[in-house]
């Protein structure tokens, strides 16, 4: 089974492309985190409409706070946190 990735890339229509995600034209499957990427900027937490998103308690390997999902079931696939990571530590796949 194959998997799509979203990968925006800048002067490709990304302003589109990324007004179309936050509107919820374009849904998720799976939204998944690599902790070790993270820095813990937050700016995925600051705009999960549904707030699932915070900083862990543990460091990672770079000393940072990664962020973590307690329940990943509640996600409603919107994307805006993969949208948003400077660091390229969450990847969202397509429905």
């Amino acid at each position: 089974m194959s998997s799509e990735y979203l990968v925006l890339v800048p002067g490709d229509n990304t302003s589109q492309e990324a007004s179309r995600i936050i509107k919820g034209g374009l849904k998720m499957k799976a939204v998944e985190m690599d902790t070790e990427r993270c820095k813990g900027c937050g700016l995925c937490a600051a705009y999960c409409p549904k707030g699932l998103i915070t900083a862990s308690a543990g460091l990672n390997h770079h000393g940072y706070h990664p962020v973590q999902t307690p329940d990943i079931n509640l996600c409603n696939g919107c994307g805006r946190c993969a949208l948003v990571c400077p660091d390229l530590a969450i990847v969202a796949t397509r429905r």
